[in-house]
């Protein structure tokens, strides 16, 4: 399993120096489970999961994206047929970009046609799972959260667990 360094974490703009935490320096070199197994980060699990969501392979990185998009409830049937093209295309091999193509189209058409704020969640969740596992977590389970304080809470603590599922399987 391939070793990080602070000076990777670092390396990809961390806003703080990993070197500055205690127990780690120039020369600490541990798996990705190991750092997520640290127990000091300035910013607790938050800190945790962003060192996660820049330095996981891409294919980890998408995966726990799609997962987090999908931990936002919607009942638009083009959302979800949209998370499951993107998974299908990028995880999967089970679809082609001509579907993934068509399933954001249809995405898109729905949310014209339908409630305006389901459809911005909506958007939201599918965009992050596509692009940018880091954000699928925040912005788009930010915009579909009532109670904010209550649900970053429980949702870091959800999001921290899958990391460390996906972490000891791909062992």
């Amino acid at each position: 399993m391939k070793l990080i360094t602070a000076r990777m974490i670092r390396s990809k703009g961390s806003c703080y120096n990993p070197t500055e935490l205690d127990g780690v320096d120039s020369k600490t070199k541990w798996t990705l489970l190991e750092w997520m197994n640290y127990k000091h980060y300035k910013g607790g699990v938050r800190d945790a999961i962003w060192v996660f969501c820049h330095l996981a392979d891409e294919r980890m990185a998408r995966e726990f994206a799609i997962w987090c998009a999908r931990r936002c409830k919607t009942d638009c049937r083009e959302t979800k047929d949209y998370l499951d093209a993107i998974e299908g295309y990028y995880l999967n091999g089970t679809h082609t970009k001509e579907q993934m193509t068509a399933a954001w189209s249809a995405y898109l058409a729905a949310g014209r046609a339908g409630d305006v704020a389901a459809y911005w969640a909506a958007y939201r969740a599918a965009y992050a799972a596509n692009w940018a596992a880091y954000w699928a977590g925040d912005v788009a389970a930010y915009w579909a959260a009532a109670d904010m304080a209550a649900y970053w809470a429980s949702e870091r603590k959800a999001q921290f667990a899958k990391i460390k599922r996906m972490l000891k399987e791909a062992k």
